[in-house]
């Protein structure tokens, strides 16, 4: 996005919106000057000898995530085993993580690793339901970590991870008188992730990239309906009324990162094929009322017409 100044055009728009294209091989080669010359050479072999590989380093901010990340990227690249969205995912949870490495040297933050995930991952959905396009404002923000914190246990950690992360008791015995909480947790989330201030609009908060937002979006959703980290994700969901499943389908990029995270749970779940038990649980094969598998046919092929043409989806068929 290019701003423009007032004295340069006060009665036009105040900024423009400038798309990336996709790299060329010449184009990735050149962006990856920073890199030492084996690890480029091997994202260039990877690329050019498998189209998925070529996909996502051809996005130029995912290029940058894979080149940071290279080393931990490379095994589960090569192997087919890895989408946009999950590399974006590892980059947001390095991110977490170098937060983590200042809390054990400094011990001055107030959330941990896990629990910094979830007041993002649920801020994402509460973004989504609301139709919010990588922007919220302060009021909206407070409204959203308030919801987040009366749905975490009262007595408990969200989830077992957090025992390696800390040996301080759960956040809501940390943090008990609710307004304290609110502004600690809020402070947390501004200063030590991935939301930064949204300088288009006073006030307001955005992720700092907006495939950050979209994928955590379709990554709670995506989970919650395989039913993974209960616990977690049900507590977003019950902060948000209930109201995740339809996240998947306020744009067409979550709902590609939807797609993709679900069809990899579920085959770690199912094994390869996994085409009728996506089909039955996108659909909802197992509710009360018996819908034929023709007409749930006819209702996904619809969902996948109007918002994507994403190859996961196009597995259904």
């Amino acid at each position: 996005m290019v701003f423009r100044g007032a004295a340069e055009d006060s009665s036009g728009q105040l900024c423009e919106v400038l798309h990336l294209c996709h790299f060329n091989e010449t184009k990735i080669k050149e962006s990856l000057r920073w890199v030492d010359e084996r690890a480029a050479n091997e994202i260039l072999i990877a690329a050019n000898s498998n189209y998925q590989i070529f996909d996502i380093v051809a996005r130029p901010a995912l290029l940058f995530i894979v080149a940071s990340l290279w080393g931990e990227l490379r095994s589960l690249l090569l192997q087919g085993e890895i989408t946009s969205a999950h590399v974006i995912d590892r980059f947001v949870i390095h991110s977490y993580a170098r937060q983590q490495q200042k809390e054990s040297e400094l011990g001055f933050m107030t959330l941990t690793l896990t629990e910094r995930r979830y007041f993002h991952e649920g801020l994402a959905v509460y973004m989504a339901s609301r139709g919010r396009t990588n922007q919220i404002t302060a009021p909206d923000l407070r409204a959203a970590i308030e919801r987040l914190y009366k749905a975490y246990p009262e007595r408990a950690h969200i989830s077992d991870a957090i025992l390696l992360e800390t040996d301080r008791p759960a956040l809501r015995i940390r943090y008990p008188d609710g307004d304290e909480a609110i502004e600690s947790v809020l402070t947390d989330v501004r200063t030590h992730g991935i939301l930064v201030n949204d300088l288009g609009q006073r006030g307001s908060f955005r992720f700092a990239h907006k495939s950050f937002y979209e994928m955590l979006a379709a990554k709670v959703q995506a989970h919650s309906m395989l039913n993974l980290e209960p616990a977690f994700y049900g507590a977003i969901k019950e902060a948000m009324d209930g109201v995740i499943d339809s996240v998947r389908t306020k744009s067409p990029e979550i709902l590609s990162f939807f797609s993709e995270f679900f069809f990899y749970q579920l085959r770690q779940i199912k094994g390869v094929d996994v085409s009728l038990a996506a089909f039955d649980l996108l659909v909802g094969a197992n509710k009360p009322v018996g819908v034929s598998r023709a007409v749930r046919l006819w209702a996904v092929r619809s969902m996948h017409n109007k918002f994507s043409k994403d190859v996961y989806l196009l597995r259904l068929f």
